[in-house]
Protein backbone atom coordinates (compact mmCIF):
# COMPACT_ATOMS: atom_id res chain seq x y z
CA UNK A 1 0.00 0.00 0.00
CA UNK A 2 1.07 3.72 -0.63
CA UNK A 3 2.87 5.61 2.46
CA UNK A 4 0.08 8.37 2.49
CA UNK A 5 -0.99 7.51 5.75
CA UNK A 6 0.09 8.31 9.60
CA UNK A 7 0.22 3.77 10.00
CA UNK A 8 2.12 2.48 6.78
CA UNK A 9 5.95 3.44 8.25
CA UNK A 10 6.87 -0.41 7.52
CA UNK A 11 9.10 0.72 3.97
CA UNK A 12 10.34 4.01 5.57
CA UNK A 13 11.85 2.62 9.10
CA UNK A 14 14.67 0.45 8.52
CA UNK A 15 18.05 0.35 9.94
CA UNK A 16 19.41 1.46 6.89
CA UNK A 17 17.56 3.01 4.22
CA UNK A 18 19.32 3.64 0.78
CA UNK A 19 18.90 7.61 -0.32
CA UNK A 20 18.51 6.66 -3.89
CA UNK A 21 15.48 5.36 -6.31
CA UNK A 22 14.61 3.26 -8.61
CA UNK A 23 12.42 3.52 -11.53
CA UNK A 24 10.24 0.60 -12.54
CA UNK A 25 10.49 -1.56 -15.85
CA UNK A 26 9.20 1.04 -18.72
CA UNK A 27 8.46 0.30 -21.95
CA UNK A 28 10.99 1.57 -24.31
CA UNK A 29 10.12 4.77 -26.08
CA UNK A 30 11.21 4.75 -29.86
CA UNK A 31 8.49 6.51 -32.17
CA UNK A 32 9.77 9.94 -31.35
CA UNK A 33 12.82 8.85 -34.13
CA UNK A 34 10.40 8.82 -36.74
CA UNK A 35 8.79 12.58 -35.88
CA UNK A 36 10.05 15.73 -37.84
CA UNK A 37 9.67 18.74 -35.40
CA UNK A 38 8.26 21.99 -36.78
CA UNK A 39 8.06 25.14 -34.75
CA UNK A 40 4.98 27.19 -35.78
CA UNK A 41 6.92 30.71 -36.55
CA UNK A 42 6.08 33.67 -34.73
CA UNK A 43 3.84 31.86 -31.46
CA UNK A 44 1.11 31.23 -33.94
CA UNK A 45 -2.03 30.09 -31.70
CA UNK A 46 -5.18 28.14 -32.97
CA UNK A 47 -7.11 24.67 -32.72
CA UNK A 48 -4.95 24.24 -35.92
CA UNK A 49 -2.08 24.93 -38.23
CA UNK A 50 -2.02 24.51 -42.11
CA UNK A 51 1.59 23.99 -43.61
CA UNK A 52 2.04 25.04 -47.67
CA UNK A 53 3.15 22.30 -49.78
CA UNK A 54 3.98 22.93 -53.45
CA UNK A 55 4.13 19.78 -55.92
CA UNK A 56 7.35 19.20 -57.39
CA UNK A 57 6.03 18.55 -60.85
CA UNK A 58 6.60 15.96 -63.64
CA UNK A 59 10.25 15.41 -64.66
CA UNK A 60 11.39 16.49 -68.15
CA UNK A 61 13.88 14.25 -69.77
CA UNK A 62 13.09 15.17 -73.14
CA UNK A 63 15.51 16.97 -74.99
CA UNK A 64 14.74 20.94 -75.58
CA UNK A 65 14.68 21.80 -79.45
CA UNK A 66 16.18 25.20 -79.69
CA UNK A 67 13.47 26.20 -82.08
CA UNK A 68 10.58 25.73 -79.92
CA UNK A 69 9.17 27.18 -76.64
CA UNK A 70 10.07 25.22 -73.94
CA UNK A 71 6.29 23.24 -72.40
CA UNK A 72 5.32 24.58 -69.42
CA UNK A 73 3.65 23.21 -66.18
CA UNK A 74 1.33 24.35 -63.55
CA UNK A 75 2.60 24.87 -60.51
CA UNK A 76 0.30 23.37 -57.94
CA UNK A 77 0.05 23.85 -54.48
CA UNK A 78 -1.26 22.31 -51.94
CA UNK A 79 -1.29 22.14 -47.59
CA UNK A 80 -1.17 19.94 -44.76
CA UNK A 81 -3.31 20.57 -41.98
CA UNK A 82 -2.25 19.30 -38.34
CA UNK A 83 -5.08 19.58 -35.70
CA UNK A 84 -3.13 20.93 -32.34
CA UNK A 85 -3.89 19.27 -28.96
CA UNK A 86 -2.58 18.95 -25.00
CA UNK A 87 -1.98 16.48 -23.72
CA UNK A 88 0.06 15.87 -20.04
CA UNK A 89 -0.41 14.62 -16.54
CA UNK A 90 -0.07 15.83 -13.11
CA UNK A 91 1.77 13.45 -10.14
CA UNK A 92 0.19 14.69 -6.13
CA UNK A 93 2.73 14.64 -4.11
CA UNK A 94 1.92 14.07 -0.34
CA UNK A 95 3.59 16.31 2.57
CA UNK A 96 3.70 13.06 4.35
CA UNK A 97 6.05 11.42 1.60
CA UNK A 98 8.49 14.08 1.40
CA UNK A 99 8.70 14.37 5.24
CA UNK A 100 9.31 10.63 5.87
CA UNK A 101 11.25 9.50 2.53
CA UNK A 102 14.58 9.14 2.85
CA UNK A 103 14.96 9.84 -0.97
CA UNK A 104 14.21 12.90 -2.63
CA UNK A 105 10.66 12.63 -3.52
CA UNK A 106 10.28 16.04 -5.78
CA UNK A 107 13.19 14.55 -7.34
CA UNK A 108 11.06 11.07 -8.06
CA UNK A 109 8.23 12.99 -9.18
CA UNK A 110 9.88 15.10 -11.86
CA UNK A 111 11.39 11.53 -13.17
CA UNK A 112 8.14 10.11 -13.34
CA UNK A 113 6.39 12.78 -14.91
CA UNK A 114 8.60 13.80 -17.63
CA UNK A 115 8.43 9.79 -18.74
CA UNK A 116 4.88 9.87 -18.27
CA UNK A 117 5.22 12.85 -20.73
CA UNK A 118 7.64 10.56 -23.40
CA UNK A 119 5.41 7.49 -23.18
CA UNK A 120 2.39 9.74 -23.62
CA UNK A 121 3.80 11.24 -26.90
CA UNK A 122 4.83 8.02 -27.89
CA UNK A 123 1.14 6.69 -27.95
CA UNK A 124 -0.12 9.47 -29.69
CA UNK A 125 2.67 8.85 -32.19
CA UNK A 126 2.00 5.03 -32.30
CA UNK A 127 -1.53 5.98 -33.17
CA UNK A 128 -0.76 8.69 -35.67
CA UNK A 129 1.09 6.17 -37.88
CA UNK A 130 -1.82 3.65 -37.68
CA UNK A 131 -3.99 5.76 -39.83
CA UNK A 132 -4.07 7.08 -43.08
CA UNK A 133 -5.03 5.19 -46.14
CA UNK A 134 -1.73 3.88 -47.65
CA UNK A 135 -1.46 0.90 -45.11
CA UNK A 136 -0.28 -2.39 -46.49
CA UNK A 137 -0.97 -5.90 -44.54
CA UNK A 138 0.41 -9.09 -44.62
CA UNK A 139 -1.59 -12.05 -46.20
CA UNK A 140 -3.86 -8.96 -48.22
CA UNK A 141 -5.32 -8.35 -45.18
CA UNK A 142 -7.38 -5.08 -45.30
CA UNK A 143 -7.39 -4.50 -41.59
CA UNK A 144 -5.12 -5.15 -38.46
CA UNK A 145 -8.00 -6.55 -35.86
CA UNK A 146 -8.16 -9.36 -39.16
CA UNK A 147 -4.93 -10.28 -38.71
CA UNK A 148 -4.36 -13.65 -36.67
CA UNK A 149 -0.92 -14.41 -36.85
CA UNK A 150 -0.81 -17.08 -34.18
CA UNK A 151 -3.15 -19.54 -35.73
CA UNK A 152 -2.62 -18.63 -39.05
CA UNK A 153 0.96 -19.12 -40.88
CA UNK A 154 0.41 -16.77 -44.08
CA UNK A 155 -0.59 -13.97 -41.47
CA UNK A 156 3.01 -13.73 -40.60
CA UNK A 157 5.61 -11.34 -42.08
CA UNK A 158 7.73 -12.56 -44.32
CA UNK A 159 11.03 -11.34 -45.92
CA UNK A 160 9.13 -11.22 -49.26
CA UNK A 161 6.75 -8.98 -47.41
CA UNK A 162 9.64 -6.59 -46.15
CA UNK A 163 11.11 -6.30 -49.62
CA UNK A 164 7.79 -5.83 -51.13
CA UNK A 165 7.52 -2.18 -48.31
CA UNK A 166 11.07 -1.38 -49.19
CA UNK A 167 9.96 -1.23 -53.10
CA UNK A 168 7.03 0.33 -52.04
CA UNK A 169 8.74 3.45 -50.21
CA UNK A 170 11.19 3.69 -53.10
CA UNK A 171 8.41 3.78 -55.32
CA UNK A 172 6.48 6.32 -53.37
CA UNK A 173 9.87 8.27 -53.12
CA UNK A 174 9.45 8.24 -49.48
CA UNK A 175 13.37 10.09 -47.94
CA UNK A 176 15.61 7.28 -47.43
CA UNK A 177 18.87 7.91 -45.48
CA UNK A 178 22.17 8.60 -46.27
CA UNK A 179 23.07 4.89 -46.95
CA UNK A 180 20.21 4.82 -49.31
CA UNK A 181 18.41 2.41 -46.65
CA UNK A 182 14.99 2.64 -44.82
CA UNK A 183 14.34 1.67 -41.26
CA UNK A 184 11.33 0.25 -39.48
CA UNK A 185 9.85 -0.69 -35.70
CA UNK A 186 8.41 -3.72 -35.66
CA UNK A 187 6.90 -5.95 -32.59
CA UNK A 188 8.72 -8.30 -30.64
CA UNK A 189 6.20 -11.30 -32.36
CA UNK A 190 7.07 -9.95 -35.66
CA UNK A 191 10.81 -9.92 -34.95
CA UNK A 192 10.51 -13.69 -33.83
CA UNK A 193 8.56 -14.52 -37.15
CA UNK A 194 11.19 -12.86 -38.89
CA UNK A 195 13.72 -15.05 -37.49
CA UNK A 196 11.97 -18.27 -38.28
CA UNK A 197 12.62 -17.95 -41.92
CA UNK A 198 15.23 -19.74 -42.95
CA UNK A 199 16.87 -17.00 -45.19
CA UNK A 200 17.09 -14.50 -42.59
CA UNK A 201 18.52 -16.92 -40.26
CA UNK A 202 20.79 -18.33 -42.47
CA UNK A 203 22.24 -15.04 -42.97
CA UNK A 204 22.93 -14.58 -39.42
CA UNK A 205 24.92 -17.53 -39.39
CA UNK A 206 27.18 -17.06 -42.70
CA UNK A 207 28.34 -13.46 -41.81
Amino acid sequence: MPATGSTQLTNEIKPAYDDQFYMQGQSQVYWDQFADLKEAPNGQKGVSYNWPIVESGAPSPNQLDEYEDVATQQMRANEISVTLGEYGSALEVTKFSVATSYADATKQAALVNGYNLAESFDFVARAAFGQGSRQFFQNARTARSSIVGMSTAADRVTPAFIELLTMLTRTLKMPLYEDGCVMTAIHPFVYYDLLQATDIRNMAINN
